[in-house]
C-alpha cells in the first residue's frame, strides 16, 4: 500500500507542476465582425520570435458566444496552432550538484540537488534511485528510477532522502540516469548515515581509519569507484560474435550486447587491479534476457582464464538491478587480480542478449591489526630478485622494531 501511496504523491506532484506552468500562460480576447453575406473572415495572429532551443509550443483559438440572438456558435468551436520551434536543438544537462550529504538522528532528512544548466526550455525527466554502500535496504529510505520533471525555465530541483537506523556509521548512495533524451554529468553522491550518540563507544570495524602505505590498503572501510576509473577493453569470446561493448551515455555503466548464437562478449580491465586487504567486491548487475542460455559473469582472475579459474559469480538468465548489491567474496584470496564482465549466449537458436554493470564497484576492506613482538622471531621468509626472477632463501628475524638478516658465525651488534 505504501508504495501505491508514493507513486500516487508522485503523480499530484508532476500534476501540480504541469498545471502552474500552464496556468502561467495569457490569453487575449477580442471580437471578430462580418458583414452582411460575408461567409468567412480571417484571423492573423502574430508570433513573437526569440533566439531560444525551446519546445513546440501550442495555443487554442476558441469561439465563445455571438453578439446577436440570430446566430449560434457551434459545437465544440475550436482549433489548435502549434508553434514548431526553428533553433537547433539543445540537448538538456543534469547533474548532481551537491557534496555529499550527512544525516544524523536529530536531522535524519536531507536534500540532493539536482541542477539543470542546458536545454533548460524542455520539459526533461530524469531517473533517480538510491543505491546500497554499506547502509542495510531498512537502513534508509529507498525509491528506484523516480522520475523528476523540469518545466521549461525550470533550473534546480531537490531529492530528500531520509535514514532510519544511527546505530552504526553507514553510507548509501542516490544516482541519476538517462532515458536518452539528456546528458548527465555528475550522476552519483554519497549520503553519510551518522551514528547515534549511545553507539559511538560501541565497538565496530567501521570506526577503524582506512589509510594506505606501500600500496597495501589496511582497515575495516568500504570504498565507492566509477566504473570509469579502471582501463576496461572490449573482449570477444569465442569463434562466433555480434555485438558491442560500450559505456552507457549518462550513467557510465558497461552494457554488452551479444546477437550472434553462441557468441560471447566481455570488458576486462588491461591491468591488474590490487586487491590485497578487499575481503569483498560489491557490484551492480542487469540482464534483459530471460532464458537458461544466457551467462553472465563477473570475475577476476591473475592469469585471464576466466570462467571462473581464480574467483566470480555466475547469473543465468534474466535479472534486475539488486538492492542490496552483489557480492563477491574475496576473504580466501589476496593479491593482484584482472576484472572481467561477460556475457554470453550457449545455444543453436537462441541470440540478442544485453547485460549492463552498473555503478558503483565498491571495496570491502578487511580488518588488518599487528601485535608487537617483544623477543627476537626466527624464521624463513622468500626474498625475490625481481629482476631474474629467481628465489633467494635468507634467514631473518624481527627485533620487535626492524627486520634484520642473521648470519650465523656472526655478532649483531
Amino acid at each position: 500500500m505504501g508504495d501505491l501511496e508514493e507513486a500516487d504523491s508522485a503523480i499530484k506532484q508532476t500534476l501540480s507542476e504541469l498545471y502552474s506552468y500552464f496556468n502561467s500562460a495569457e490569453g487575449a480576447l477580442g471580437t471578430v465582425y462580418f458583414a452582411p453575406g460575408e461567409t468567412k473572415r480571417e484571423i492573423k495572429i502574430r508570433i513573437l520570435d526569440n533566439d531560444y532551443a525551446e519546445n513546440d509550443r501550442l495555443f487554442m483559438i476558441a469561439l465563445m458566444q455571438t453578439a446577436s440572438d440570430n446566430s449560434q456558435i457551434a459545437a465544440n468551436a475550436t482549433t489548435y496552432v502549434t508553434i514548431s520551434d526553428d533553433e537547433d536543438y539543445v540537448t538538456p544537462y543534469i547533474e548532481i550538484s551537491s557534496e555529499e550529504v550527512v544525516l544524523t538522528k536529530d536531522n535524519p532528512e536531507g536534500e540532493i540537488t539536482l541542477v539543470r544548466s542546458e536545454g533548460t526550455k524542455y520539459f526533461s525527466t530524469v531517473y533517480v534511485s538510491t543505491v546500497s554502500e554499506t547502509a542495510g535496504f531498512d537502513d534508509y529510505e529507498s525509491f528506484s528510477e523516480k522520475a523528476v520533471n523540469f518545466v521549461p525555465g525550470e533550473t534546480e530541483k531537490k531529492i530528500k532522502v531520509r535514514a532510519n537506523n544511527f546505530s552504526k556509521e553507514a553510507s548509501f548512495g542516490v544516482r541519476l540516469e538517462s532515458d536518452g533524451s539528456i546528458d548527465i554529468g555528475n550522476y552519483y553522491t554519497k549520503v553519510n548515515i551518522s551514528p547515534r550518540e549511545d553507539a559511538e563507544n560501541e565497538s565496530s570495524d567501521d570506526e577503524i581509519a582506512l589509510f594506505s602505505t606501500d600500496g597495501i590498503t589496511l582497515g575495516s572501510a568500504t570504498t565507492s569507484y566509477s566504473l570509469k576509473d579502471f582501463d576496461w577493453k572490449d573482449d570477444i569470446k569465442g569463434s562466433s560474435h555480434s555485438g558491442s561493448a560500450v559505456f552507457c551515455s549518462g550513467s557510465n555503466d558497461i552494457q554488452l550486447t551479444e546477437k550472434a548464437t553462441g557468441g560471447g562478449i566481455a570488458m576486462t580491465t588491461q591491468t591488474k587491479q590490487n586487491l590485497i586487504g578487499v575481503k569483498a567486491i560489491r557490484f551492480y548487475m542487469n540482464v534483459a534476457k530471460k532464458g537458461a542460455q544466457y551467462y553472465t559473469y563477473f570475475e577476476i582472475d591473475s592469469e585471464r582464464k576466466w570462467s571462473g579459474s581464480t574467483k566470480g559469480f555466475s547469473r543465468t538468465g534474466a535479472c534486475e538491478w539488486p538492492d542490496p548489491a552483489f557480492k563477491l567474496d574475496l576473504s580466501d584470496v589476496s593479491g593482484k587480480y584482472y576484472l572481467q564482465f561477460s556475457t554470453k549466449v550457449n545455444g543453436n537458436s537462441i541470440n540478442d542478449v544485453v547485460a549492463w554493470l552498473g555503478n558503483p564497484l565498491s571495496y570491502e576492506w578487511a580488518k588488518y591489526s599487528f601485535v608487537p613482538q617483544d623477543s627476537l622471531e626466527y624464521f624463513n621468509r622468500k626474498a625475490y630478485d625481481f629482476i631474474e626472477g629467481e628465489p633467494l632463501i635468507s634467514d631473518v628475524y624481527y627485533d620487535g622494531a626492524t627486520e634484520r638478516v642473521y648470519n650465523p658465525g656472526s655478532v649483531v651488534v
